[in-house]
C-alpha cells in the first residue's frame, strides 16, 4: 500500500489494468494515471480532492489523473479499471466532471466484461482493442453526465500536500505533527483541519498507520530482529505506545500477528472463487 504518489504497473505494453478486490480500503495517494471505481456489492466511501462520496451497491466514479483519493469499503467487491491518462487527455484537459459520482455509468459491467476477456486471452490486437474501448467509454461518459470546461489555476496547497505524503512516507519515524504544519508553512490549528480535509483523518492516525506498516514489513523482512527495535525504529517512543497502537489498528499483538496478515485488506479476488463467464469473474492485469 502507498500512501502518496502510486506508480501502477502494467502488463506488457498494455496502458490498462484491472481487477476485482474484496473488502477494499486503502490510503490517500494520487497518480499519473485516471481511475473508474464500481461497488458491485457492499458499501464504502470515496474520497476525491477533501470530497466524501458515499457508495452503495451499484454506484460508480471516475477518478482523473493526479487526484488526491482514497477508497474504504466494508463486506465488498469493488471492481476497478485503471489506465493511462494519455489515453484521454484530449478531454480531462478541456473538460471535467461536475460529480465525479456517475449519474449515468453507461454500462460500466459491459465495458468491465469486456475488458477482462481481452486481458485474460491476449488475442492479437487485444492492447489497441482495450485502449479504443475505453476512450469511447469516457466519450460517452463525458456526453451523458453534467461537465464543466477546465479552468486551469494553480493550487499550491494541493501540490505541496502531495509533497507532504511523500515526506511522510520518506521520514516516518522522525516526523512530527509540528514538523509537517511547518512543511505545509500553516499554523498548527490550520494544519489539523487541512490534513483531515485531504485525507478524511487525523495526521496522528495517519502517521501511526504508515508506522505500523512499515513495522509490519520490517517483522516480516527480518524475524529475528526483537519489538523494541523495530517499534524504535519505525518512531514509537516506547514499547507500551507501539503495543497499544499495533493491536488497535491490526487488532492483533505484533507476537502473534498471522503470516497471511494484509494491513489494507486489498486482497485481489482469487481465480478459484469465481466464475469466468460470471460478470464478477476476473482479476487480470
Amino acid at each position: 500500500m502507498l500512501s502518496n504518489y502510486e506508480l501502477r504497473k502494467y502488463n506488457g505494453n498494455s496502458k490498462v489494468w484491472a481487477g476485482v478486490y474484496k473488502n477494499l480500503v486503502n490510503r490517500p495517494h494520487w497518480h499519473y494515471d485516471c481511475e473508474l471505481i464500481h461497488l458491485s456489492k457492499g458499501k464504502g466511501e470515496v474520497m476525491i480532492n477533501s470530497v466524501i462520496f458515499p457508495l452503495k451497491e451499484g454506484d460508480t466514479l471516475f477518478v482523473s489523473t493526479k487526484e488526491v483519493h482514497y477508497i474504504k469499503t466494508k463486506d465488498s467487491l469493488c471492481d476497478i479499471i485503471i489506465f493511462k491518462d494519455e489515453l484521454v487527455l484530449e478531454i480531462i484537459e478541456k473538460y471535467h466532471l461536475n460529480t465525479a459520482l456517475l449519474q449515468d455509468d453507461c454500462s460500466f459491467d459491459s465495458l468491465f466484461i469486456h475488458i477482462a476477456s481481452q486481458l485474460a486471452k491476449k488475442s492479437f490486437l487485444f492492447e489497441i482493442d482495450i485502449e479504443t474501448a475505453i476512450k469511447s467509454y469516457i466519450c460517452e461518459i463525458f456526453r451523458k453526465n453534467p461537465t464543466s470546461k477546465v479552468i486551469h489555476k494553480k493550487d499550491d496547497s494541493e501540490d505541496q500536500f502531495k509533497n507532504l505524503l511523500v515526506e511522510i512516507e520518506q521520514s516516518y519515524s522522525t516526523i512530527t505533527f509540528e514538523k509537517a504544519a511547518a512543511f505545509m508553512s500553516f499554523t498548527e490549528p490550520y494544519f489539523s483541519y487541512y490534513f483531515k480535509k485531504m485525507s478524511g483523518e487525523t495526521f496522528s492516525n495517519y502517521l501511526n498507520h504508515i508506522r505500523v506498516e512499515k513495522a509490519i514489513d520490517m517483522m516480516k523482512q527480518n524475524p529475528s530482529m526483537s519489538m523494541t527495535s523495530i517499534s524504535t525504529y519505525c518512531g514509537f517512543d516506547t514499547i507500551r505506545t507501539f503495543n497499544r497502537v499495533f493491536l488497535k489498528l491490526t487488532n492483533h499483538a505484533p507476537k502473534r500477528l498471522p503470516l497471511d496478515f494484509r494491513f489494507d485488506h486489498f486482497v485481489p479476488v482469487s481465480g478459484e472463487e469465481r466464475n469466468p463467464t460470471d460478470k464478477y469473474s476476473i482479476l487480470y492485469s
